[in-house]
């Protein structure tokens, strides 16, 4: 008896786990992620990316359209509003997204009055379902009312806007509940056998000294480093040619680490522009990565470097990715085995 008692015990706090963990997360949700400016024609906008995760198991297909102003409302705001001169078409489209993908929509904002203070921007979405036997889309129930979420825009006394060094673990926790894009082909365990990723470690530089700036309580600090260079390269295996993105000058930002000590310091980049690599059956891509790392981190210390292989996808449009591939850096990573600090 006292042991269907504690069996029933556990079975019950599990139960209440699991409704819990389904009751945190909806089965549809925005994330208001990233914000910028843009300009086109002489106009100035300030943009926000949103995302809209689809949580569920099953294809959400709803009312979309190709201009997302016109999906969300922005709560009313002294210092911004929503662009009305933006989408130059109506109507509704179809839209589908995946079970557990997301779809990333930019929104783009007219500035009123140059803040001098942190902006808290509420942004919210109606999500209709799309139902293909009734024409008039307007009498559709939204699926769960109105999707909401705030971003936070930090700007100081003389107009600047930047993050403070406190905010970015937080920002950085949001981001990671986005998910997969539904427009990025998701690598299987056989493209990981097929694409491996290769360290030379025979021409792996000896280490030396070097100095970066780091920005510590939102002051420039100077700090000493080792730097080492790193050859890299994956194979492709395959009989087919492989085509994948990077960029033109920032292609370091597909590469990392597993250690936050040890890492690819990056650089200004003046133009940069998304780039097709192709490669055919049976060669190799070859990058030579400048690793830092800090002067606590001992001889001996192992690591592993990755490479996020976003493929190209083959649409009938030519399978063109619409959206910077490096927004999404943190999915498809090809792992290397272990590395060695000498």
């Amino acid at each position: 008896m006292k042991n269907k008692l504690i069996l029933t015990i556990i079975l019950c706090a599990s139960s209440l786990s699991t409704l819990i963990a389904q009751i945190k997360t909806p089965p549809y949700e925005i994330i208001v992620a990233n914000n910028g400016f843009y300009s086109t024609g002489g106009i100035n906008y300030t943009f926000v990316e949103i995302f809209l995760n689809n949580n569920s198991n099953e294809t959400l297909y709803y009312r979309g359209t190709d201009c997302y102003n016109s999906l969300f409302n922005l709560e009313p705001t002294p210092y911004f509003h929503l662009a009305t001169d933006i989408c130059k078409s109506g109507g509704y489209i179809k839209t589908a997204i995946p079970p557990h993908r997301s779809q990333k929509m930019r929104l783009f904002l007219t500035m009123d009055k140059m803040p001098d203070k942190t902006v808290s921007l509420g942004i919210s979405m109606k999500l209709y379902r799309w139902a293909d036997d009734n024409s008039d889309q307007q009498k559709q129930h939204p699926l769960l009312g109105r999707l909401t979420d705030t971003i936070i825009l930090y700007y100081n006394l003389k107009h600047e806007i930047s993050l403070p060094a406190d905010e970015s673990p937080s920002v950085e926790r949001k981001k990671s509940r986005i998910l997969l894009n539904k427009d990025i082909y998701q690598l299987t365990d056989n493209d990981r056998k097929l694409y491996p990723l290769i360290i030379d470690k025979k021409h792996i530089t000896q280490p030396h000294d070097t100095v970066t700036y780091l920005f510590k309580n939102n002051k420039r600090v100077k700090v000493k480093m080792k730097v080492i260079n790193v050859p890299a390269y994956i194979r492709n295996d395959s009989n087919d040619e492989l085509q994948f993105y990077s960029m033109s000058c920032s292609w370091d930002e597909f590469w990392g680490t597993d250690c936050n000590e040890i890492k690819l310091p990056g650089w200004l980049c003046e133009k940069n522009v998304t780039k097709v690599i192709t490669l055919a059956p049976h060669q190799e891509y070859r990058r030579t990565l400048i690793i830092t790392y800090d002067l606590s981190v001992k001889r001996g210390t192992e690591y592993r470097i990755s490479m996020s292989l976003l493929k190209v996808p083959f649409t009938g449009d030519g399978g063109l990715f619409s959206q910077d591939p490096y927004d999404y850096v943190r999915y498809n990573k090809l792992w290397s085995g272990t590395v060695t600090i000498q």
